[in-house]
């Protein structure tokens, strides 16, 4: 951990804002894993395209198989320094949508699983600290 909680492989500190874990087949009553697994990525794949330039984008990171793994974890994320703004009332955010096998591990070592296969400097978006 660094001052901000959490470091992106580049060095980068970041600070956790939210962290929220769901079962991932939650309400699901029909279809094998892998159908519902693949209804889940498209439905995800459209919240991010969505959110792709809004105040919060979402990186997903899939699995590379299906069904998918059984828990879904969603996290927000910050960074005091922005990514494209090098002015100091600039920082970074970004939301990162991720899934784990196991929820024996600590929210830490979760977030540390995810964090490397993340590219904020392309995926995070900038704010002015100033605007309230």
């Amino acid at each position: 951990m660094t001052k901000g909680g959490f470091e992106m492989p580049n060095g980068r500190d970041v600070a956790l804002k939210s962290f929220r874990l769901d079962s991932t087949y939650a309400g699901v009553l029909e279809g094998s894993p892998e159908q519902a697994g693949e209804g889940t990525l498209k439905q995800l794949r459209k919240l991010v395209e969505k959110n792709a330039t809004g105040a919060w984008p979402i990186v997903l990171i899939e699995p590379p198989t299906l069904p998918l793994p059984s828990y879904q974890v969603t996290i927000r994320m910050t960074s005091s320094r922005g990514v494209r703004q090098s002015d100091p009332d600039y920082s970074s955010q970004l939301q990162i949508i991720g899934f784990v096998d196991s929820v024996d591990h600590s929210i830490s070592d979760i977030i540390n699983s995810l964090l490397p296969q993340v590219d904020w400097e392309a995926s995070a978006a900038d704010y002015d600290i100033m605007d309230f």
